[in-house]
């Protein structure tokens, strides 16, 4: 989602005081309006369940993976975007000259939600780096070992995120009294353009630049990998048919094929995550920019269309995550699977003791029972 930093990087707090907004914004018609708020709100809600049926999964899984683990605090790091970022900037072009929700929530809480935009995107880059370790490096890292080394690079995600994304708009960030305007004062200090520019390019590298080369380049990698793989798969075929028949030689044809059968599956599930990545994630880096350098954006006629095309792009970054581990993944698949039988078996359950109580004539009621007398005559 973007960014809370308005004044230069998104539109989710009033970038001036509301008093200097021009009122000359395209009006969408309401029938759209709703459309668009539908779809926006389908797809936030989509999103949050298949993002905890992720987390469901991923927590009942018996072997406790690296990726696993990335995958879990993706997942709660989206969760928190589609139910405290989305909503908060839905909230904005709703109301866009004031901020209904307090000087306490401007000041203190607002600056910090775009933390969980911050770890989403670092999250699917640790994804991208595991894959690579584990294909093109082919490196046997121990259980215990791992999951701390995966332990401490999730705490430290967070802790960066918050460190670069949030903290500095803590200095910045006001409220304005009469107005109830929340909005990012660059124009406090001389100084504080220089950190304007400083911290709006740090945060599109720190977002998209950095994290998008290191996916890129890791796919790269992996794609040469298993080109490499495949050449050797045939290779070994064909001594296998031609030189030997041997059990050693079977065994290391069935190796070899299992491991390129596991790399290509671990390249279908990246393949979706980085195209997604790149393109849902490009208008909001885009428009920082544009916003840096040409401030007149945001009293563009039809600036608030464009906040929302950037909301939908970011919302829909979030969302369609658990929808590419259901396409591409047997194991979530299977996962899946298995939660909504288990949920059928439990409702079937459920009904049936429901229809037990009510066909056995008991009441609830203690006042409707029989009297113990009654019942000792019954039992004689």
């Amino acid at each position: 989602m973007a960014s809370s930093e308005n004044c230069s990087n998104n539109p989710t707090i009033n970038p001036i005081p509301s008093a200097l907004i021009p009122m000359q914004y395209y009006s969408e018609p309401p029938a759209l309006e709703i459309a668009r708020l539908v779809f926006e709100a389908s797809l936030a809600v989509l999103g949050v369940l298949g993002n905890i049926l992720v987390c469901v999964v991923i927590s009942r899984m018996r072997t406790k993976t690296a990726i696993n683990r990335y995958l879990f605090n993706l997942g709660i790091a989206d969760i928190g975007v589609l139910t405290i970022v989305f909503p908060m900037a839905v909230l904005q072009e709703q109301v866009k000259t004031y901020f209904p929700l307090g000087k306490g929530i401007c000041l203190y809480v607002y600056p910090t939600i775009d933390t969980f935009y911050g770890a989403s995107v670092w999250l699917v880059t640790c994804v991208a780096v595991e894959r690579y370790i584990n294909i093109v490096k082919r490196i046997e890292v121990y259980r215990g070992r791992s999951l701390a080394t995966t332990s401490i690079t999730i705490v430290a995600i967070w802790v960066v995120s918050f460190a670069i994304v949030s903290l500095p708009l803590f200095f910045v960030i006001e409220f304005d009294e009469k107005t109830s305007a929340c909005f990012v004062n660059w124009f406090r200090k001389p100084s504080f353009l220089l950190w304007k520019q400083i911290y709006t390019i740090t945060l599109t590298i720190f977002t998209y630049v950095f994290p998008f080369g290191i996916i890129s380049w890791t796919y790269v990698k992996i794609g040469s990998r298993l080109a490499q793989s495949t050449g050797f798969h045939k290779d070994i075929e064909r001594k296998c048919s031609t030189v030997s028949r041997g059990k050693s030689a079977k065994r290391s044809k069935k190796e070899e094929n299992h491991r390129l059968k596991e790399n290509t599956k671990a390249k279908r599930i990246l393949t979706p995550l980085v195209v997604t990545f790149a393109v849902s994630m490009l208008p909001i880096n885009i428009f920082r920019l544009v916003a840096l350098y040409w401030p007149r954006v945001f009293f563009l006629e039809y600036f608030w269309v464009l906040y929302n095309v950037l909301v939908i792009f970011t919302t829909a970054n979030s969302a369609v995550n658990p929808i590419i581990y259901s396409i591409v993944s047997r194991e979530f698949r299977r996962g899946f699977k298995r939660l909504f039988v288990r949920g059928k078996q439990r409702m079937r359950d459920w009904t049936f003791r429901s229809t037990a109580i009510r066909e056995s004539h008991v009441s609830f009621y203690p006042n409707e029972w029989p009297k113990l007398e009654v019942l000792r005559e019954t039992d004689v």
